[in-house]
């Protein structure tokens, strides 16, 4: 199992791409479909940049106790927000044939169901691709068409590029 944290935008980004470049490598280590393969839990609802998303990501699929230890720990920590879980993946009808996804905290279901990272990539307001050899830059999330706010530009780059 591999456990990473991101602070993450109130429109997902980071841990988006994290959970995109982890469903590549499933795929090509042979899993169909990782749908089961993955927890995301934020500290907070995301209604404001910088909270904190972990990804748990395994080869294979969590357990009902896995996922029974994980839904315990967030009982006693109450801050703690579940983003997805493959228990909860039924209560979500997502279509892969999406033509916009918005950025919001059901962006990692429908990434995760979509099955697809490359195609949700292509259709999601940042560019939360798989990071290649090609295009090797994790952090570099805004689109080719994507422009700074003239305002941003007058009183310097907050680093909140949205």
């Amino acid at each position: 199992m591999i456990a990473i944290t991101r602070w993450e935008f109130q429109q997902p980004r980071e841990a988006l791409r994290v959970v995109s470049v982890a469903t590549q490598a499933l795929h090509e280590m042979g899993v169909a479909n990782p749908a089961g393969n993955f927890i995301v839990v934020s500290e907070g609802h995301l209604d404001a940049d910088g909270i904190q998303v972990v990804v748990l990501a395994k080869r294979s699929a969590f357990t009902a106790e896995e996922i029974r230890r994980v839904q315990e720990h967030m009982a006693v920590h109450p801050k703690l927000f579940l983003l997805y879980a493959p228990s909860d993946a039924a209560v979500f009808a997502v279509s892969r044939l999406e033509e916009h996804y918005s950025a919001s905290a059901d962006s990692f279901t429908q990434l995760i169901q979509s099955n697809d990272p490359k195609y949700f990539a292509a259709h999601y307001p940042y560019d939360v691709s798989p990071v290649t050899d090609n295009a090797p830059f994790f952090f570099f999330t805004l689109k080719a068409g994507q422009r700074l706010y003239p305002k941003s530009l007058r009183q310097g780059s907050t680093g909140k590029l949205i």
